[in-house]
């Protein structure tokens, strides 16, 4: 305690005194304080606060969520982990995002470093977007992504081909394992991000 004997001190020498009792030991008719507002006057906000009263400056203006990758989603303050696998279900690369983002928005960033020329790209609806499969095939790959039911001209796809897709579910259900992940302790995008490495690097040996 020897640390903080000054902080102590200098408190103490800003306390301001209040009224003494009277006989019936009673406090007068109200408490001599500068920052007293009547019941009947004008509400004041300040009124029994401390000067300079609030959150730590280094917290003032920064918005609630919305960063280090999580989002408010119907779970609460959720991060998304966007992952792309080979042919045997093997991780490649991931991404991580807000929770409350759509699977399509991180689908072009996911897949720029690969070459997709004659690959077949398979996919949920959620990435069914004519942006993103008329991007691939521009690239040269083979969109096997179903069209969703509100889509005016439906994509003819092969569905036998596209059973193959169990593939990605399999590999988070692997990753799971690992509680690390599906529970995220880390405040940090950085160190989240670290979790998931070591989580696919076992999807890898094991």
């Amino acid at each position: 305690m020897a640390g903080y004997t000054g902080a102590v001190r200098a408190m103490a020498e800003r306390v301001q005194p209040v009224s003494s009792m009277d006989k019936r030991r009673s406090m007068g008719r109200y408490p001599r304080s500068p920052d007293w507002a009547g019941f009947g006057g004008r509400n004041n906000a300040d009124a029994g606060q401390h000067h300079n009263q609030g959150p730590p400056a280094r917290q003032r203006g920064k918005k609630r969520g919305y960063h280090e990758e999580t989002g408010r989603s119907r779970g609460g303050l959720t991060t998304k982990v966007h992952a792309v696998t080979d042919g045997l279900g093997n991780p490649l690369r991931f991404l991580l995002s807000n929770g409350n983002r759509n699977d399509i928005c991180m689908a072009k960033a996911l897949l720029e470093p690969f070459d997709l020329n004659g690959k077949l790209i398979l996919a949920d609806k959620g990435y069914d977007g004519d942006k993103f499969v008329r991007w691939l095939e521009e690239r040269g790959g083979i969109a096997v992504i179903p069209s969703r039911i509100i889509a005016k001209h439906p994509r003819k796809i092969d569905w036998h081909t596209y059973k193959e897709r169990y593939l990605v579910e399999n590999l988070f259900l692997k990753l799971k394992n690992n509680r690390r992940f599906p529970t995220r302790y880390e405040k940090k995008a950085l160190y989240f991000r670290a979790v998931v490495c070591l989580a696919c690097i076992l999807g890898w040996l094991l």
